[in-house]
């Protein structure tokens, strides 16, 4: 890897920074209650005016490297499927994580169309090659290794979806099996051994996916600076909580005023960082949830937080289903103890939870692993949570502002791709993806190294010891017929 041979910056706050020959100490690595590294579910990535190596600040940037920052700057995201070949992915050690993540995520026709774009043209990976960007690399590398499925295997197998009582084992062509090396070796570079594999260690597959979409996001941001004028956030940004002591005197200088439909005023913040140029990842993925605190006789104080996996407890009994874990996580709540930043005094306030953003690819992630006081560790939720193809946001869980600008179309999704985790101990165990393939019209079930077709009964009804951990769904109004699709 070539590396700019001009000042460094300041440690970046982004997962880009793993690759840095050191780590700064606002890194991102936290105390967890999981026996593995926490990483946020979104990471604000490198701030406009960070880098030095902008056009027109003296440097010279290759043709080549601007190319690539127009490229992802003015990329649309394409959500017409593009059917592989399914392969398997192959684990000599314990990347079953990893091997899981990267099916679910083949199986995303905008993200696969992305990467095959870029792949396939000689100057953005040659741009790619130059600038540092090894998540990208070993992402383009990775789906290079996937031929498109040949049209007449496609429609002999849709052809049979209908016969539902015959065997469509023969009707599934695999190719051979692959070991993902380059993106096994892009982990083992990282700089912090966040997913260096350890044997007998259990690694999380979501907080993988969280840093693997970070870090794509971050290495686009990189580029997409060299061709993007730089400019300041006219709305003001401030990634404090919304309950601390701060006040609610400096929330004017750092939020934005809003007017409801009924004249009620509110003061609006954005995390740091979320105004910066959009990448394509998230563009496919980020979502954004708006946290409103209402204290009686003053305005209210709302902060907009981005996600890339909405995360829902599923622990309380009365959580059955997906539709009530999304309940309970948008439902108002009391705020013990919250103090008012003017007077200091404590008073009663409500924090409300809303989706402001509905992204065209909803992530959820079922938070399976808690901490247990009894025992000081941490345990899993066996717990069986219902779940559907379909999915339709209610409209109570939307903002105001979301409310107004979404169809029904745009709150209903469809499941493409489901991550569990097998066995009973957070601390050890197995996963496992379960992918919609569009191509043969049929889902295919994930283990490693072999994949073979399953019935839509078993995804959404798996085993007693395989509990769906990350639910992956399109938005239908990105899909062609997608809210008559027939599975």
């Amino acid at each position: 890897m070539e590396e700019a041979s001009q000042p460094q910056p300041e440690p970046s706050k982004s997962w880009a920074s793993l690759f840095a020959g050191k780590m700064g100490a606002e890194g991102g690595i936290e105390a967890s209650n999981k026996p593995t590294a926490v990483i946020s579910p979104f990471s604000p990535g490198p701030q406009l005016g960070d880098s030095p190596s902008r056009a027109g600040e003296g440097s010279v940037v290759p043709s080549g490297d601007q190319a690539l920052g127009g490229f992802l700057r003015d990329y649309i995201l394409k959500h017409t499927p593009a059917p592989i070949m399914p392969r398997g992915l192959t684990n000599r050690s314990n990347w079953c994580f990893v091997n899981a993540i990267l099916q679910a995520l083949l199986a995303c026709p905008p993200l696969h169309n992305l990467l095959r774009s870029l792949g396939s043209d000689p100057t953005m990976l040659a741009a790619i090659g130059r600038v540092k960007a090894p998540m990208l690399d070993a992402m383009l590398k990775f789906v290079a290794e996937f031929n498109l499925l040949e049209p007449n295997m496609a429609s002999s197998a849709r052809g049979q979806k209908k016969e539902k009582n015959k065997s469509r084992r023969s009707d599934i062509v695999t190719g051979m099996g692959l070991e993902p090396s380059f993106v096994f070796n892009m982990l083992l570079g990282l700089e912090t051994d966040t997913f260096k594999v350890v044997e007998g260690r259990q690694e999380d597959a979501e907080e993988f996916l969280t840093c693997l979409l970070n870090g794509l996001s971050d290495e686009m941001t990189e580029q997409i600076k060299l061709v993007e004028p730089e400019s300041k956030d006219e709305e003001g940004e401030n990634d404090g909580g919304e309950e601390g002591a701060g006040g609610e005197g400096d929330e004017e200088e750092d939020g934005w005023q809003e007017v409801g439909a009924k004249g009620k005023s509110c003061v609006t913040r954005r995390v740091a960082g979320t105004s910066l140029p959009a990448t394509p990842i998230q563009a496919l993925a980020l979502g954004m949830c708006r946290s409103c605190v209402k204290v009686e006789g003053k305005d209210s104080s709302a902060t907009l937080q981005p996600f890339y996996t909405l995360q829902l407890d599923i622990q309380d009994a009365s959580i059955a289903s997906v539709t009530d874990a999304l309940l309970a996580n948008f439902a108002s709540e009391q705020l013990d103890g919250f103090v008012c930043g003017k007077t200091k005094q404590e008073v009663e306030a409500t924090r409300s939870l809303s989706l402001e953003e509905l992204p065209p690819v909803l992530i959820l992630h079922l938070k399976r692993f808690v901490y247990d006081a009894a025992t000081g560790g941490v345990q899993k939720v066996m717990k069986a949570v219902n779940f559907g193809v379909e999915l339709e946001i209610n409209k109570a869980m939307l903002s105001a502002e979301c409310r107004s600008a979404t169809t029904v179309r745009h709150r209903q999704y469809k499941l493409f791709s489901v991550v569990c985790h097998n066995g009973r101990e957070a601390t050890k165990g197995h996963y496992v993806t379960d992918v919609f393939h569009p191509g043969y019209s049929a889902w295919l079930h994930c283990d490693d190294g072999i994949v073979q077709p399953t019935a839509e009964e078993l995804v959404l009804s798996p085993s007693a010891s395989s509990t769906p951990y990350i639910l992956f769904y399109r938005r239908c109004d990105t899909m062609a017929g997608g809210e008559k699709r027939e599975m």
